[in-house]
């Protein structure tokens, strides 16, 4: 699979997620299908990272992106577009990881980790979707390249992040029902496309995501409201 493959990939499977959230709120498998997105948004971040000519302009990008993106997931959480404090877009998370990044290559890996810190505690404050977990998953996807140590790290970090919820699961005997398996733990299935990545940008699609992340919420908000 190309760059550009992998794109489309995450796009549709973020697609998939979103309509089971918003629109057939019932069908379950859908949400689970949509844990595949954000190990790949978050590997593309980090592979921007490491090859982009100038991380603080990828930064503004994303920036500029979270800022639009917010009246989007204001408009498809609430039906309007007034500001909605409750909860920020993936695209901060994806920022706050960027962010991170670009501190440890300035300061150096004691002072950047501070600022790491910092990020991962921002998210929380401010609500940003998948929080610390977001984050860190930026974090791992840059410093490890390595699929299987990937795909281990990243169990770890969803045991963490669903504790609660893995407890919960165990306690209550649940093992037999495929669709309570913690959520996050179906996203390892990520990491399938992620070996098959031949290294290849394939098509030019530079402002895809931008594009497609605002238009898709905005569409499933629209949609929801009519239904």
């Amino acid at each position: 699979m190309t760059g550009f493959d992998m794109k489309i990939f995450a796009a549709v499977v973020m697609l998939i997620d979103h309509i089971g959230a918003y629109i057939l709120t019932d069908m379950m498998v859908l949400r689970v299908i949509g844990r595949l997105a954000l190990p790949v948004f978050a590997w593309f971040v980090a592979e921007g990272c490491r090859h982009t000519h100038s991380i603080s302009k990828y930064a503004l990008r994303l920036a500029i992106s979270a800022v639009i993106a917010e009246f989007c997931v204001d408009f498809v959480e609430t039906g309007s577009f007034g500001m909605d404090w409750s909860g920020q877009s993936i695209m901060l998370t994806l920022l706050l990881g960027v962010l991170s990044i670009w501190a440890i290559q300035k300061f150096g890996d004691m002072a950047g980790s501070a600022v790491a810190l910092l990020c991962c505690s921002l998210s929380q404050v401010f609500l940003s979707e998948y929080k610390w977990y977001g984050v860190a998953l930026v974090l791992l996807f840059y410093y490890c390249q390595n699929i299987p140590l990937q795909a281990i790290c990243y169990a770890v970090l969803s045991v963490l992040w669903q504790w609660d919820m893995i407890i919960g699961w165990i306690t209550d005997g649940r093992f037999h029902r495929f669709l309570d398996w913690p959520h996050q733990l179906w996203g390892l299935l990520a990491f399938v496309p992620l070996a098959l990545y031949n290294g290849k940008r394939g098509g030019r699609s530079g402002w895809f995501f931008y594009v497609f992340y605002p238009v898709h919420l905005l569409l499933i908000g629209w949609l929801a409201t009519r239904m």
